[in-house]
């Protein structure tokens, strides 16, 4: 699954996809976009869990009211905007747990994920688990999160390749997400002044473990729309 979000000189514009994959009966990802609001949010139900589906659409229905309702409430200071972030992550975690006491089958519900936020010209990114986020500028590719599972530490200590972190048996040892089982680890959050023509690219490990980030820089240097990239 993949978002876009481009920040035009007339505004943002964006556009979303998603598929299922060849090896599980149902797809997991869920996605929201809001422009006007400058609101992005990528779940993705963690893998083979009861509940992954319910979980990343509680996340996509219930995270971008509350971002936006403390925004709309609060000075748009950079620190005032993390601590939305942070406290839309804890109030999703919450409504999983009591989603879970009214469904003890999705007891260990939870889902990985992404969230963007634009405001005027700054973005800021959060993410629990291997969603990722990445920035593409003046023909280049920044990835701006990192893998939270078992593979991202021997990737920074370069005893893997990302090709060889992509296939790696650990990349699905998650640990940190949002679910009914609480982490108790506060999102990662990252802030970028943004300039136009800036591309944003949210994705679930869905098109990561099989897209290099070679592919993917080369398809939006050559899909200069949202919707072209996506597709």
């Amino acid at each position: 699954e993949v978002i876009t979000p481009t920040l035009s000189i007339a505004g943002l514009e964006a556009d979303q996809v998603s598929l299922k994959g060849p090896h599980r009966p149902s797809n997991q990802d869920r996605c929201y976009g809001d422009c006007g609001l400058g609101i992005f949010v990528l779940a993705d139900g963690m893998g083979g869990r009861r509940g992954g589906e319910e979980a990343s659409q509680l996340v996509v229905d219930r995270l971008p009211r509350r971002v936006a309702t403390v925004l709309a409430n609060s000075a748009l200071e950079p620190e005032m905007i993390k601590q939305a972030l942070r406290e839309a992550f804890e109030a999703a975690e919450f409504d999983m747990r009591r989603y879970a006491a009214r469904h003890p089958e999705c007891h260990s519900m939870g889902a990985t994920l992404v969230v963007a936020v634009v405001v005027e010209n700054r973005l800021y990114v959060a993410r629990a688990g291997d969603c990722r986020g990445y920035l593409f500028r003046n023909q280049q590719l920044l990835q701006l999160t990192h893998d939270h599972n078992l593979a991202q530490p021997l990737l920074d200590a370069q005893l893997l390749t990302e090709a060889e972190a992509a296939k790696h048996p650990w990349r699905h040892r998650v640990f940190n997400g949002v679910g009914a089982r609480p982490s108790h680890q506060p999102p990662e959050i990252t802030e970028q002044k943004l300039e136009v023509g800036d591309r944003l690219l949210l994705t679930s490990d869905g098109l990561t473990s099989v897209v290099s980030n070679e592919q993917i820089a080369r398809i939006l240097q050559l899909r200069p729309t949202p919707r072209e990239a996506v597709r």
